[in-house]
């Protein structure tokens, strides 16, 4: 193992926005969840090297996710003044997720005994009072099998160890696989409904068109026979299903632009916070849509052309 790191903090905290405070989730009926997770002073000053010197009506805040503009910060009834906003925090990387966290250090073990205490004093609550304590560390190999081999002793020596108690291990190669395979399924799911959709979608306006072709066989027939030449016929074909077709893409492409927000919220609980990424493949699936349109398009106005010319 290499660059093992350890860390004392609360677990995460589920508390809930009551207008300018914190309120733990039993006690109001507000939708705005929050999580908090508290640490001492001095655990701050042992893992980043920095001093912090508070008193018991001050703290220091890290936004892991979300934002926190406030220079005051009330969590059940005791209020603290927000000395500091770090933005970098050793072993917590910044994230986008849907439910805003924010890592507060406390001037001393006392005043964070005291709102958790205040918050989590019911029975129930025993596990949010609970110091965690948590351990990161490298596997100094690359070579998958080894990792693997690796991973599952530790998983054993943990299970023993522990006896059934309070313990979580979390393992990147697992979290990688675990999400391969829930992703995975989503797009495949995704594929097959999309295919099906759009081919659907394509079909019903084909054979609209064919139909409303052998209904305008006889209007054209008497259009030509007066002087309209195979040219214009061609021309008034294209535009007329032009417009059939790629007035739905113009639609949707609105309603997708609108829908964008709602869709990044949904994406961020399997993980997906990359904007560009996200921006880059629905062009790239708007894209892909269009191709498959104007293919059925091309078919559709040479079809309906050779019914409708004399």
């Amino acid at each position: 193992m290499t660059n093992q790191q350890n860390l004392v903090s609360t677990t995460d905290l589920p508390l809930i926005h009551e207008g300018n405070r914190l309120v733990s989730v039993n006690r109001t009926k507000s939708r705005r969840p929050v999580m908090l997770r508290l640490m001492t002073a001095a655990e701050y000053e042992r893992v980043t090297g920095r001093f912090a010197k508070l008193n018991p009506h001050q703290v220091i805040t890290y936004e892991l996710a979300g934002k926190y503009d406030d220079q005051v910060l009330t969590i059940g009834k005791q209020r603290f003044d927000i000395k500091q906003q770090i933005h970098s925090l050793p072993h917590f990387k910044q994230a986008l997720t849907p439910v805003d966290t924010l890592i507060v250090v406390m001037p001393n073990t006392t005043v964070l005994n005291q709102v958790l205490a205040q918050n989590f004093g019911r029975k129930q609550d025993a596990y949010y009072r609970q110091m965690v304590k948590t351990t990161v560390f490298n596997v100094a190999t690359k070579d998958p099998k080894v990792r693997t081999a690796f991973n599952e002793d530790l998983k054993q020596a943990v299970s023993k160890q522990t006896n059934g108690g309070l313990a979580r291990l979390d393992i990147k190669d697992d979290y990688k696989k675990s999400s391969s395979v829930l992703i995975g399924g989503f797009l495949f799911l995704g594929l097959i409904f999309g295919l099906a959709f759009i081919l659907a979608t394509a079909l019903i306006i084909y054979y609209k068109q064919i139909s409303e072709g052998l209904d305008d066989k006889i209007r054209f027939n008497i259009l030509q026979k007066v002087g309209m030449d195979h040219d214009f016929v061609k021309r008034v074909i294209h535009s007329q299903i032009l417009i059939v077709f790629f007035f739905p893409i113009a639609v949707a492409a609105v309603h997708l632009t609108f829908a964008f927000p709602f869709i990044k919220s949904l994406l961020l609980l399997f993980g997906l916070s990359n904007t560009a990424l996200i921006i880059g493949t629905t062009v790239a699936s708007a894209v892909g849509f269009m191709i498959i349109y104007f293919i059925v398009y091309q078919l559709t106005a040479k079809v309906y052309y050779r019914l409708v010319e004399r």
